[in-house]
């Protein structure tokens, strides 16, 4: 791993919808955010609804039609592959905080692995929203000769001092949740209530980080459209509230070590160069200019 850690063992949950074509030239890699799982899109195994249901399918966005569509759970998440609740086999206990520090180009070399274990060398498009953008950026830069184009979605290709600060915020939630247990929880319980606040302090970060926005919102949520709001305080202080309280509810209360590590390793994204390699911008650039002039040739076509 970047920083020196070793896992012994590796496994990645993924998913796959449409058919690979002859050429292996079709296969398209969706990278998730930092709370979903594999399960993009519904299937013939599991007709519950993904998390991307309205973007992946036939006809859709991310047209199954015409894609190989390959979501792959990240590593370090709590939704199969291997993470904190993950067994240690040279303990035979779980990783839970000593699980190695994690870092979003960790997250895109196991991707790439898995990918090729499936006998996927070569990717129409890589795909992320949020987290899944910020790996879907380390993908291109670790591995230029292996995709043809990218797509991030609301990522960044480091994070600022302020989603830092806000980041910081979400991990102290959880620590400060009695159920944390300084990471020991068992595996029945858990520090829900942390993960909740957290995940309230991500939504105010990105649904209301301006009033604009913040009233969009709430207008989005009331079929009487922002008049209303604007007319009755009152509903606006209550509606708000229950925005940003209910995000939280229905989280896994197990995957409290994991959107930890997950949490850091957002954090961590700085761009800063450790192993002597090219730096981050100037490897970014590199692998955009590349991107940019692979589109301009297939626009020749």
């Amino acid at each position: 791993m970047r920083h020196g850690g070793v896992l012994p063992q590796v496994d990645i949950a993924y998913e796959t919808w449409g058919t690979l074509s002859a050429a292996r030239d079709n296969a398209v890699l969706i990278l998730t955010g930092l709370s979903p799982g594999a399960h993009a899109r519904s299937s013939a195994e599991d007709p519950t609804p993904g998390w991307w249901e309205e973007m992946i399918g036939p006809g859709q966005a991310i047209d199954t039609n015409r894609f190989h569509v390959v979501c792959v759970n990240s590593l370090g998440s709590c939704h199969g592959s291997t993470g904190p609740a993950s067994i240690d086999p040279r303990h035979g206990e779980r990783y839970r905080l000593r699980f190695p520090v994690l870092t979003i180009e960790d997250i895109a070399t196991a991707a790439h692995a898995a990918l090729a274990q499936i006998g996927i060398t070569r990717l129409r498009a890589v795909v992320g929203p949020s987290m899944g953008g910020m790996s879907a950026l380390a993908y291109v830069i670790l591995f230029p000769e292996d995709v043809r184009d990218l797509v991030a979605i609301s990522t960044a290709a480091r994070a600022t001092p302020f989603a830092i600060a806000i980041r910081s915020v979400q991990r102290e939630n959880i620590r400060s949740d009695p159920e944390w247990r300084g990471g020991e929880y068992p595996p029945e319980h858990g520090p829900e209530t942390g993960l909740r606040l957290a995940r309230a302090a991500a939504l105010l970060y990105i649904r209301y980080a301006s009033p604009l926005g913040a009233l969009n919102a709430m207008s989005m949520m009331n079929m009487g459209g922002m008049s209303g709001y604007l007319n009755n305080p009152m509903m606006m202080q209550m509606q708000a509230g229950s925005g940003v309280m209910g995000t939280g509810r229905g989280v896994d209360r197990t995957a409290g070590a994991a959107m930890f590590l997950m949490d850091q390793a957002m954090a961590g994204a700085s761009g800063a160069s450790t192993d002597g390699s090219p730096s981050f911008d100037a490897s970014l650039a590199e692998a955009l200019q590349d991107g940019a002039k692979k589109v301009g040739e297939n626009l020749k076509r």
